[in-house]
């Protein structure tokens, strides 16, 4: 017998608490407890538990905030949450509790035997994957028993005959199966886009599945979004695909949220497209299937199958559909890799276009400042000094003085000058006071308050980590007195053991991130991600039209990196 699940009950009502505990260890989970949010976020982080049941009130963190701070932490995000509560069981209630990236709520009181049932339910696949194995050995060993006893008897010839009969009709249908599924799969794999991917698999599969409407869902949970790839009707044709499903129908697809497949009886089919053109549900369907599409435990989308036969689907017509629906799952994220290579060749090709520009727009800048600005100050000097060399008395006192005051101008300029190609300071003193100055200079350019806090630091960070949260807060602030139209900014800059970052976020315009990514037309926001990536962390952009913008980088800095050309004041 393997390991039995693992389930955290976090609950600051001791009763509650021990009456849970007591209820799943007396049905043989092993359980960990916790009174506090903040108790269960560590003890989740330490056990990895397979399953978590949350208490809406706790002392600490509401468990609504809790939900949230699970979903956003990448080593929490896969744990399944399940809300309780005996104070909020209204369906708003619950709604919100979903809406907060639970994966379900139970309202209280609850009778022990419904709760340990979905527990159960919620678990039950690994061990319904070992019941059918073992199932499946019994079998082939009553069948083999079956064959000697029949093999010792006249009669038994007959009886093998026609046992042999049926395995040849059997192995004929398999051959013919793995046949048509080899096909969807050489079709997927030939295939370039995901719908086409969807194509290729929905049209055959009618061969082998009987449905009478089809569709291939597929999942972004990047940007948290679903799209109906393809639909089929019951003769195998195409009735449309390639649209957005809204985001309200997604939030109700249970199987869009859960991963698990979901089989439904009279119900509408969310999946559906009809003939206006627009995914939702269009009429009552007898039975319905969702197929999970997850590949090492991503969910990539659903294979939605749907009749009017109660009986049409038997357990060899699911065994086959997750399989087409496991072979799609393969093919679209093939198919997005492919897509994501794709797009970082072209933003590489894109990238060094542009720098090749950026570094001769810098030329060109430097080649005018050195021959309008400072050539003219030299040569002005020149000539006062020449003069004040050739006379005597007052007036060639004035041209000393002018010629130091040109030579102190000079100075001046090619300090900013200095200054705007990198900051000695960064080098001399740091990242904290290189960003203090650079927020004072920020606001004296576009009147825009830094609100800055930070985490002490007792040392300073290794200089490759430093310049590239400095570069990428310069972009972040360039960024927003372009295009957000705010008065004020807010800068968080902090570090532990292990990782710095810093977060540079404004309640201004706001954008649609995607489709900026997809336009690749400015250098900033992809070079803010090809800086961090470089350094080995991960740069984060959250932002809507209307809702303001957050830019949230984090970099190891443990990880021993070679300093890349202009670290510790050397030329950029």
């Amino acid at each position: 017998m393997g390991q039995p699940a693992k389930i955290l009950v976090v609950d600051d009502n001791p009763v509650v608490l021990t009456n849970l505990v007591e209820v799943l260890r007396s049905a043989g989970y092993v359980v960990l407890e916790a009174t506090t949010g903040q108790a269960g976020i560590d003890l989740a982080r330490c056990e990895t538990p397979d399953l978590v049941l949350l208490d809406v009130i706790l002392p600490d963190i509401h468990g609504l905030e809790l939900c949230r701070r699970f979903k956003s932490t990448p080593e929490l995000e896969p744990i399944f949450l399940v809300l309780f509560s005996a104070s909020e069981t209204s369906s708003g209630s619950q709604a919100r509790g979903l809406d907060a990236g639970a994966d379900g709520y139970i309202p209280r009181p609850i009778d022990n035997r419904e709760l340990l049932a979905r527990v159960q339910a919620m678990l039950r696949i690994q061990r319904t994957e070992k019941a059918l194995r073992r199932a499946q050995d019994k079998l082939e060993q009553r069948v083999a028993e079956r064959t000697a006893e029949l093999s010792s008897a006249n009669l038994a010839l007959v009886a093998e005959i026609d046992r042999h009969t049926k395995t040849e009709e059997s192995l004929r249908r398999l051959a013919e199966r793995l046949k048509i599924v080899n096909r969807i799969e050489q079709a997927i794999l030939a295939a370039k886009s995901p719908r086409e991917i969807a194509v290729a698999a929905l049209s055959p599969m009618r061969q082998l599945v009987p449905y009478e409407h089809a569709s291939v869902v597929e999942l972004n949970t990047e940007f948290g979004r679903a799209e109906m790839l393809a639909a089929f009707d019951s003769e195998g044709k195409m009735i449309g695909g390639g649209w957005p499903l809204p985001a309200e129908l997604s939030l109700r697809a249970r199987s869009l949220r859960s991963g698990e497949p979901l089989t439904l009886h009279k119900s509408f089919n969310l999946f559906e497209t009809p003939a206006t053109g627009e995914a939702g549900p269009a009429k009552i369907w007898r039975l319905i299937i969702d197929l999970p599409m997850a590949i090492e435990g991503t969910l990539l989308g659903i294979l939605n199958l749907a009749t009017n036969q109660m009986d049409a689907f038997t357990a060899e017509h699911q065994e086959i559909a997750q399989e087409i629906a496991t072979q799609l799952g393969v093919g679209l994220r093939q198919a997005r890799f492919l897509e994501q290579v794709s797009a970082g060749r072209e933003r590489l090709r894109l990238m060094s276009r542009q720098l090749v520009q950026v570094q001769e727009a810098e030329r060109r800048f430097l080649a005018r400042e050195l021959h309008d600005e400072i050539g003219q100050v030299l040569t002005g000097t020149k000539i006062a000094l020449d003069l004040a060399m050739r006379e005597e008395g007052p007036a060639n006192r004035l041209r000393v003085e002018e010629a130091l005051g040109m030579l102190n101008e000079l100075m001046g300029r090619v300090r900013r000058l200095s200054l705007d190609l990198r900051p000695q300071m960064l080098d001399d003193l740091g990242l904290l006071t290189a960003l203090e100055w650079h927020f004072q200079r920020y606001f004296k350019q576009t009147n825009i308050r830094v609100e800055f806090k930070y985490t002490p630091m007792a040392e300073r960070l290794p200089p490759p980590i430093e310049t590239g949260l400095f570069r990428i807060a310069q972009e972040a602030l360039t960024n927003v007195a372009r295009h957000a139209g705010v008065k004020e900014v807010v800068v968080r800059l902090w570090r532990d053991t292990e990782r710095a970052g810093i977060l540079v976020a404004d309640r201004g315009a706001g954008f649609d991130v995607e489709r900026a990514l997809g336009l690749r037309a400015s250098i900033g926001l992809a070079g803010m991600k090809e800086r961090a990536q470089l350094l080995g962390g991960e740069c984060t952009l959250e932002s809507n039209p209307g809702n303001g913008t957050r830019v949230t980088v984090e970099l190891p800095v443990a990880v021993a990196l070679e300093a890349a050309p202009g670290e510790n004041g050397g030329p950029l």
